[in-house]
């Protein structure tokens, strides 16, 4: 359990560290708000929706078939990721999802949009 607890402060710091360092915000809870397009606001927040109902795996491979926006959608993703890191331990594994999964989803989010070092740098301690 503290292992655990240390991941998920680790991942919440993370998403912070780059929205920080790429967006210039500080959120202590990142939401759907911070998007500024309507669009990709709704999508981030049906994507939520999706994962709350417990279809998280399906709702992590609607993130994989976006395609690359840039900037925002780089933040949805992260957003999303940031979104399943407050879910309980047993909500996670009820969905067959772990926070392991929410580490290796933010690495290739971050690598598939050139932050590479960044994400190395970030993730090498988890």
């Amino acid at each position: 359990m503290l292992e655990q607890d240390y991941i998920m402060r680790q991942i919440k710091e993370i998403v912070r560290t780059v929205l920080k360092l790429i967006f210039n915000i500080e959120a202590d809870s990142p939401s759907a708000q911070l998007m500024e397009s309507r669009e990709e606001r709704a999508l981030l927040e049906e994507l939520i929706k999706l994962a709350d109902r417990g279809r998280v795996l399906e709702a992590e491979n609607s993130l994989e078939g976006l395609i690359e926006g840039g900037k925002s959608s780089l933040m949805l993703e992260l957003l999303f990721y940031s979104h399943l890191n407050g879910k309980t331990d047993s909500f996670l594994e009820t969905c067959r999802f772990s926070r392991e999964k929410i580490r290796a989803g933010i690495g290739r989010t971050m690598d598939r949009y050139g932050l590479s070092d960044l994400s190395e740098m970030l993730l090498s301690d988890l």
